[in-house]
Formats: C-alpha cells, sequence, structure tokens
C-alpha cells in the first residue's frame, strides 16, 4: 500500500520532470535560433534521424499533437530537410528520412548545442548520466503502462452500473 510519502514522491517526480521539460524547451529555442531553426523542427529533424518513424510515432514519442508535427513535417518537406518514403506496414501513413540538407541542419544544430553541453557537464558531472537515462526511461515506460483512458472508460462504466451491485429487474 501506498504511503502519503510516496504519493508526495510521484508528485515531486512529476513537477520536476515538468520543469526539466520546460527547460530544455527554453534553452532548445534559443539553440535552434542560432542554427536558424526552431525547437519544434530541430525535435522532429532529432526525431526522424534516430530511427524510420512516421508523423503519428513522431508526436507520439514528443508528447505533441500529430497535427503539430503534420505541419512541422509539411515545412521540412518544403524546405527539402525530410522526404517521405512508403512505410510498407501502413501506406498511408510514410517514414520520414532526413535528406543530406536536412542532415547538414540536424548537424548544424547539433552544433549550435556544444558549447551549451560543455556548460552543462561540469555542473552535472557527480551524476551518472549513463544511469539517469535509463532511470527515466524505466519510469516513462512504467507510466506508460498505466492506460488512463482505459481505466477512465472502465471506471465511468463501473460507476454508472453501480459496480455491479444493482440488479436489472426482468421485464
Amino acid at each position: 500500500m501506498m504511503q502519503k510519502t510516496d504519493i508526495e514522491i510521484i508528485d515531486q517526480l512529476a513537477i520536476e520532470a515538468y520543469a526539466l521539460s520546460a527547460t530544455f524547451r527554453r534553452h532548445g529555442t534559443v539553440l535552434a535560433a542560432r542554427a536558424g531553426q526552431t525547437q519544434p523542427r530541430w525535435q522532429v529533424l532529432r526525431a526522424a534521424s534516430m530511427e524510420l518513424l512516421s508523423v503519428p510515432q513522431i508526436a507520439r514519442r514528443l508528447g505533441v499533437t500529430r497535427q503539430n508535427v503534420q505541419r512541422i513535417t509539411d515545412e521540412l518537406v518544403a524546405d527539402r530537410l525530410v522526404q517521405l518514403v512508403l512505410n510498407q506496414d501502413h501506406k498511408a501513413s510514410p517514414h520520414l528520412v532526413l535528406t543530406p540538407r536536412g542532415q547538414e541542419t540536424l548537424d548544424a544544430l547539433t552544433e549550435a548545442g556544444v558549447d551549451y553541453r560543455k556548460a552543462v557537464w561540469p555542473r552535472l558531472r557527480h551524476v551518472d548520466l549513463a544511469d539517469l537515462v535509463a532511470l527515466l526511461k524505466s519510469v516513462n515506460h512504467a507510466l506508460a503502462e498505466v492506460d488512463l483512458e482505459a481505466e477512465t472508460v472502465e471506471g465511468a462504466k463501473s460507476r454508472r452500473s453501480g459496480e455491479g451491485r444493482r440488479i436489472r429487474k426482468s421485464s
């Protein structure tokens, strides 16, 4: 059974995760501007560079709407930074692939962050970052296993049906 302190720790984790995400977004906005890009475009380019992903997959990975990623993808295609290639598993949802120009842009974005990472590193030297990344992945995986939408739907059904306590009258 969870104790109040366990619940408080989960709340603190959420607050720190939101704060960390906001800080990365703020810093990413400044760094992306140095390379003539925006932080959301950088995120989509980075996601597309890591593995073959479709717009919906990138949206899920980044925790944003599919429509937002589609808008950014359309811009990146128009700027010839990505191209769309056939997805054998879902023909209506192509994969994004960086063009050579897109890879150059991502390299410039990465380079824009070198001084930033050099400034951050001494402040984090006492932290085992590889372990931290593994821990964050573990937390993210655990959170993803909790399907709030299904639980909300089932909870609503249970509440409407009186949690199975009502006796139906036969007609």
